[in-house]
């Protein structure tokens, strides 16, 4: 199956070639990632919706950093295929929330809930780069090859 889709990252997408170039343990580190990174930027939405006045996702169990409870996996699928030809989409589970609820106002707290996700990514990131540095410094030099990966 691996050989498969190294067959096919070397036809497809601006990612050609790269893909198949990457050893096994990278694909792992990528996994996990993606699984980390999807986590904190749900469980962040549903924060700051708890932390502005809407009990909906605390009901719902969203607050937490369990995947299980985030994960889309019509998501999850897409972004394993559209990962392979380059350009990669997916999603969480959508967050249901009533603007109405928040107590600065449904306008304010929406675009608040709405840049908690991607704020959470920014600062997992920043958090976590020296421990990727680690992982990746000896293992894998940072060529534009291992660079196009990690900004895709």
């Amino acid at each position: 199956m691996l050989e498969i889709l190294r067959h096919q990252a070397d036809n497809f997408g601006p990612l050609a070639g790269i893909l198949s170039e990457l050893p096994l343990w990278f694909y792992a580190i990528l996994l996990f990632g993606i699984v980390a990174a999807t986590t904190v930027h749900e469980a962040a939405h549903a924060w700051v919706a708890d932390r502005l006045g809407d009990p909906g996702p605390r009901e719902s169990g969203r607050i937490s950093l369990n995947p299980m409870r985030h994960f889309d996996w019509l998501g999850l699928a897409i972004m394993g295929v559209t990962l392979i030809v380059g350009f990669p989409i997916g999603w969480g589970k959508p967050l249901k929330t009533d603007p109405s609820k928040y107590r600065c106002g449904a306008r304010k707290g929406a675009a608040m809930v709405a840049a908690a996700g991607p704020l959470a990514n920014l600062a997992f990131a920043i958090a976590l780069s020296p421990l990727i540095r680690l992982i990746l410094g000896g293992a894998v030099a940072p060529t534009p090859v291992v660079l196009a990966v990690l900004l895709t």
